[in-house]
This record gives structure tokens, sequence and C-alpha cells, in this order.
């Protein structure tokens, strides 16, 4: 559905229709407040006054000549969860297809309208001059590159694949506006672009680490595929915030359809279906706690910022064989990891691998926890912490700390570690076996509480649990 904004109708698209796209953040509409919200707005039917930062959106299009535009909350049927879900699902089609997104950086609230739409609604400062006889006006040169890294559009989690998937963008900051696309940027201030693709020196989001990055360019996805690009964009996407936790994988469906479209990679509860041993290496940077409705071996399925460890990945692409020998144990190289669904609609993990037993001993209230060596009952030392990322890991690799992804109070009585892969880090001198905390939910089925490295030969001492060959996380 798009908004034939010259009409002002809810008409169907077509596939060869060109419309305008919006983009932007909002906390909460107040649909009581403008007619329409509560019953939608179906095919045909007359779109009555809107929120401001629409209203503004829809005199943007009808001043660049063009007639139709996509906004979430009129084209996307919020009372049929049926429905909605399907067309969440076609965001890359959506935004990727979009002649223009209107990004809307400003305001948290949807009431305020969009900055420099109307007169008085932004704050540009023009100081005369003059000058060999000659008058001149002076402003301030914006650095778009700051305007979008502190508005709270880079905030959001659904922001993400808007940017990445928009083929152009016209960026409404609180001062300027800039034009953003994949061959430069223009600004409103300068006039003539201030970036172009064939230049070295760059103020283009393409070379910022923390923000967008080059994800913000619809061709910036690769054509084969890719788990660094797929971990980084996880990783950027989970320190973003979201108004329902329900949506921790919708927001994100958007990049991973594109990601089947170039690379043939399916997902499964947001982890790459060919790579699932890769999927289940992800940690928390922060304090996080489980979601309902997910699986507890996905990223998606917690609270927080996660991350995928570079040394974690590599100790995977470098195996060539399928077993090794190491210390006084012999065991897989690899776990193997295969899906199944039980009959109710609930993706599992079959994980066929072996548990070897620990013990955890509290340090204090919070989540934080020494692993107790099972041949003397000391503290183990050298345990990588789950917490940091992968500069951390090697700095706080003498502490025997392990941070689970839950309360304390959730580990009493965990001792199951799960063998997913040996890690060998030989420029660093680290032998480690990378392991999955887990806990016993009946029988053989367990879920996830933590993943930690433990040494290869405080891993070969410790007694392996017998008839767990094989296990089922939920």
């Amino acid at each position: 559905m798009l908004l034939d904004v010259w009409k002002r109708v809810m008409v169907r698209a077509n596939p060869d229709t060109r419309y305008i796209a919006l983009s932007y953040v909002w906390d909460y509409v107040d649909r009581e407040g403008y007619p329409g919200f509560k019953d939608g707005f179906p095919e045909g039917c007359t779109v009555p006054k809107l929120p401001c930062i629409m209203e503004d959106s829809i005199a943007i299009v009808k001043q660049l000549g063009e007639r139709f535009l996509w906004i979430d909350l009129l084209c996307i049927d919020q009372n049929n969860p049926v429905i909605k879900k399907m067309q969440i699902k076609q965001m890359n089609i959506v935004y990727s297809h979009a002649e223009l997104t209107i990004v809307v950086l400003a305001r948290s609230n949807v009431h305020g309208g969009i900055p420099g739409v109307r007169p008085n609604t932004r704050n540009v400062e023009h100081h005369g001059i003059r000058a060999d006889g000659q008058d001149f006006a002076v402003g301030t040169i914006w650095n778009h590159y700051h305007t979008i890294a502190g508005s709270t559009w880079n905030t959001r989690g659904w922001t993400l694949e808007e940017g990445m998937l928009s083929r152009r963008c016209l960026v409404f900051g609180p001062n300027e506006m800039f034009f953003d696309c994949a061959s430069g940027i223009g600004s409103e201030t300068l006039g003539l672009p201030i970036y172009h693709q064939s230049s070295q020196t760059t103020f283009s989001l393409k070379h910022s680490p923390n923000l967008i990055d080059s994800k913000f360019w619809n061709k910036a996805f690769p054509t084969g595929w890719n788990f660094s690009f797929y971990a980084q964009n996880v990783y950027f996407y989970s320190q973003r915030d979201l108004s329902h936790t329900r949506d921790s994988l919708n927001a994100f469906l958007g990049v991973l359809s594109r990601l089947t479209l170039t690379t043939n990679m399916r997902f499964v509860q947001g982890l790459p279906r060919d790579e699932l041993l890769k999927g289940l290496l992800w940690f928390p940077n922060s304090p996080s706690s489980r979601l309902s409705g997910f699986p507890s071996w996905t990223w998606a399925g917690w609270t927080g910022t996660r991350s995928y460890c570079v040394g974690y990945r590599e100790a995977i692409d470098q195996i060539q064989d399928g077993h090794s020998s190491t210390g006084s144990g012999s065991y897989p190289r690899l776990a193997d990891v295969t899906i199944f669904d039980d009959g109710n609609d609930h993706t599992r993990l079959k994980v066929s691998s072996h548990v070897r037993h620990f013990s955890l001993k509290s340090v204090s209230s919070t989540a934080l926890f020494y692993i107790i060596d099972a041949s003397d009952g000391k503290i183990m030392t050298n345990v990588l912490d789950s917490r940091g990322g992968h500069d951390q890991l090697g700095q706080k690799a003498s502490n025997g700390l392990l941070y689970l992804e839950a309360h304390a109070a959730s580990a009493s009585g965990l001792t199951h570690f799960l063998y997913l892969v040996h890690w060998k880090d030989a420029p660093k001198e680290r032998d480690h076996v990378l392991a999955m905390l887990i806990r016993e939910i009946n029988g053989r089925v367990f879920e996830r509480a933590a993943l930690c490295g433990i040494p290869v030969r405080e891993w070969n001492a410790a007694p392996i649990i017998k008839g767990l060959d094989h296990i089922v996380l939920v």
C-alpha cells in the first residue's frame, strides 16, 4: 500500500510504481488523536490529518514532484498480526526499491515535525560580513557525520536496516539537510558535493566504524557469504534500542533478507543456517537477560549488546580435519549442530558432542562466577571471560571469571559444559576449548546459560558426563 499525496488516498502499488519512503523515530503515536489509526488505512480510504512529521513528509514529496509515499504506520496493517508479520519481512523490498528515503534524525516524538520544512523549525545562524567591498553571509558548516552519530535516529533498532537498504537518502538534521547516496554526499550549506566516490579523502559514513558504516549503502552488501559482515551487523544492531523486545529479530529481518538475496544464505532465528556452529559463538558485552518467545541459543533471545569474537570464528575457519587429539583427551574438533522442529512450531538444535563437569563459585549477587577445576577443586585460572570483546578476552584471561547471561540465582547447580570447538591461538600461546554452559530442562533437553573458553589441559582433566553425547538446545 502507498499514500497518494496529491489525492490523500491509499492505493495499491504496482511493481513499477515510483515512491518515496519515510524513515523516522517515534516513541508513541496517540492513535486516538488521529482518525484512522484505530481502524487502519485500507485501499481506497481517504487519509485525514496526520501527525506533523507525516504531514511534513507529504509536503516534501510534493515539492520533489513525486506522487506516492510509504509510511509504516499507514502502509503496514497494524491491526492484523499475520499481515503485519509478512510485511515486516518485506522491509528489504520496501526500502531498496524506494526512489528516495526521507530520513528524519531529530526528535523522538512524531508530533514535532521535520526541521526546516515549516518556518522557524530549526536554528540556522548566518552572519553578514563585508570584505573587499562585497557583502557575504557566513554560516556554520555542520559535520553530517557527527549529526547522524548524535541523533536519536542512530540509536534505534529499526532504523539500521532502513539506512542500510536505502539507495538514496534525503537526511534532515536539526540544522541542515543533506543528500546521501552511493556516489556521494551533497550538503545543503555547501551546495556542491562534499564527498564523491572517486575522492581519496572522505567525510562519508562509508568509513565510520561505529555508525552505519558502508552498510548505509545498498550496494555494500556482499555478493558472496561473509560471516564477518554478518557478525559486524549483529553487533551494531544489538547496541540499538527497541520499543518492544518482541521485535528483537523483526527489526533485523530486512538485513537478513537482503543477505539471503545476495549470498543465498538462509537464516534460522537470526543465525546462518549453513554455519550454525559459528552462529552459536556469540556472547554479551553487557548484562543480559532472556526474552520470551525466542530460543536460548540465539542472540535475538537476549537483551543487551552481543558480539562475535574474531578469534572464535578464525578457530573454525582454520580447522581442516574432522578430529584431533590434544593432551590426555581425544574429542571431535567441531561439535555437529543440526536443526529440527519439535512439531509445535518450536525450532530446536540437536548438538552431537560431549559434556564435561565443572563447578561454579559465586563471586557476588551479580552474574559473576569462578569456574572450579574439577581435578583439584581450585579456582581455574586463564578462563576466558565471556563479557568482553576479543581484545578484552586476552586482558582478562587470568582472572578465572565467567559472566553468565542471566542473574546469579539462575546458575544454581549448573555444572554441565558442552564442547563446541577447539580454539588454538598459537601466536598468543592459547589452547582452549570453547564450551557452552548449559542448564538442564528435561533429560537431554538443555538451554544456554553462557559461552566461555577453558584451557585444554583443564578441560581434558574434567570428567565426561555419560549419556550426553547428543543433546537438544531450546
